[in-house]
């Protein structure tokens, strides 16, 4: 436990305050789908139910002095953080003599390192979990989505992401909170992607579209994803995914 919050089994405890300076924020900085933007509710751990709403009755022209027609909104709810859902979980143990005599403030490099290890758990979660066994249901597991389905090994072209995006705007989402997510050899094969003919010039330059922008500053991940802000690439972890696509979200 890092100093000054105090000694495990000694009635410490941490407020909600240290949590989120010592977990929260950094976390936030450091996960690849957290960073993205994503909404975020308040929880202390207890379950949530988000309203929702069902597409609602078309509106039509109606005359002058002829009844409006009218209709009764459907209702449903989304429920979040459910008493089975498994949470992220693990010890780490050094003695307090470690703490006293390391050179180095060894709680606080034990604190960036826990941070780390969860980040790269949670993005690999909420990318491409399954959701079994009440585990988390990732984006790419999600009943109810749209985009464009690759075979696996195959590299996503230009037309690709361009058909991609094409879907969300067909579903009327905005693409101002979109982001792209993406292993970074899929990255990089795409961004040497180079004109058939003539100067021969990278087609994917700074600003297309936002794939193209640089990745976020001290995310250089061995294996992962790469996200950008439709687009501004960090990083997303676990193996290369068997089908090679972005994922919009």
């Amino acid at each position: 436990m890092p100093s000054g919050i105090g000694t495990a089994g000694a009635g410490a405890e941490l407020t909600s305050e240290q949590v989120a300076r010592i977990l929260v924020n950094p976390l936030q900085a450091r996960s690849v789908v957290l960073a993205a933007g994503p909404r975020v509710f308040d929880s202390q751990g207890d379950p949530l139910s988000i309203p929702k709403l069902a597409p609602m009755s078309a509106v039509g022209m109606t005359a002058e002095n002829v009844a409006v027609p009218e209709s009764d909104p459907v209702f449903s709810e989304v429920q979040l953080l459910p008493s089975s859902l498994k949470s992220f979980k693990r010890g780490y143990r050094i003695s307090n003599e470690l703490v006293r005599h390391s050179v180095l403030a060894i709680a606080t490099v034990m604190g960036q390192a826990i941070v780390e290890r969860t980040a790269l758990e949670i993005d690999a979660a909420m990318l491409t979990g399954t959701g079994t066994s009440n585990t988390i249901t990732g984006f790419t597991s999600m009943a109810g989505t749209s985009g464009v389905t690759l075979g696996a090994s195959v590299v996503p072209t230009i037309d690709n992401l361009l058909d991609a995006q094409g879907s969300l705007l067909a579903a009327n989402a905005s693409l101002d909170t979109a982001s792209w997510f993406m292993h970074p050899d899929m990255f990089t094969r795409l961004r040497k992607i180079r004109e058939g003919s003539g100067t021969g010039t990278y087609m994917l330059m700074n600003g297309d579209a936002g794939i193209a922008e640089a990745p976020r500053p001290g995310r250089a991940p061995p294996s992962g994803c790469w996200a950008s802000r439709c687009g501004s690439p960090p990083r997303c972890p676990g193996p290369r995914p068997a089908a090679s696509s972005s994922w919009p979200t």
